[in-house]
């Protein structure tokens, strides 16, 4: 999914609440953070979400897939098996019946080193503009951010080794 269709489908998604007279929040992770506030991506194969009230957006997510013909996980939760903080989440838009929040940069930093998957993921290239973004010119203070939201035992041991080589001490 690109920028304007994560987006079409969130006005979507309003529509949809607005016609149940339902209000709806919506703190988006991952991928989709990349490609809405960062522009460092053209594209997403899903939105990583924590959502209320839950099984109205999952009906309504549903409905959408149904209607554009998209992969029926296109907007999904799984991202709470990594217990995501939610408390300072930024609004990023908001329409009649949802908003939708997202992370500040550090803590996007912090969970992309958290649950980075190595191969057909894109998460090293996001830990690396992330890096960039954030200005972390050492692993040192690439530690230092994560240890704000992790601890760095729960880091795995690859994406430490990662951080170290592209940054060094």
């Amino acid at each position: 999914m690109k920028k304007n269709e994560i987006l079409l489908y969130f006005d979507i998604m309003n529509e949809k609440l607005k016609e149940r007279d339902v209000s709806a929040y919506v703190n988006v992770y991952g991928g989709a953070v990349m490609c809405l506030v960062f522009n460092s991506r053209d594209n997403t194969k899903d939105i990583d979400a924590i959502f209320e009230p839950e099984s109205v957006l999952k009906e309504i997510a549903v409905d959408i897939a149904n209607e554009h013909k998209l992969n029926k996980d296109w907007f999904n939760d799984e991202i709470k098996l990594f217990r995501p903080e939610t408390t300072n989440n930024k609004l990023f838009k908001s329409w009649s019946n949802l908003r939708i929040y997202v992370p500040a940069p550090e803590y996007m930093f912090a969970l992309k080193c958290y649950s980075a998957r190595f191969g057909k993921s894109k998460d090293l290239e996001d830990m690396i503009y992330l890096v960039k973004y954030l200005e972390i010119h050492k692993f040192s203070q690439a530690v230092g951010v994560i240890e704000k939201f992790f601890d760095l035992n729960q880091i795995r041991g690859e994406v430490r080794e990662f951080l170290l080589e592209e940054l060094g001490n």
